[in-house]
């Protein structure tokens, strides 16, 4: 059963007036993950769709 609702968000550089399409994962000990933080992951190039895992770049914050 899970207890928590699997949460992340997509935000695509058109509609937020980013200058890169941004993706977002909260924290979750129910998933079967090795991370135990929220991550943050930035799409850095031309096009306003996400394009796929590959694209995708990994970003820290502290």
């Amino acid at each position: 059963m899970i207890n928590e609702l699997f949460e992340i968000a997509n935000f695509r550089k058109d509609r937020s007036k980013l200058q890169v399409n941004l993706w977002l994962d909260s924290l979750d000990n129910s998933r079967n993950v090795r991370h135990n933080s929220a991550r943050v992951k930035i799409q850095n190039n031309k096009s306003n769709n996400f394009t796929g895992r590959k694209d995708l770049i990994p970003v820290s914050i502290s």
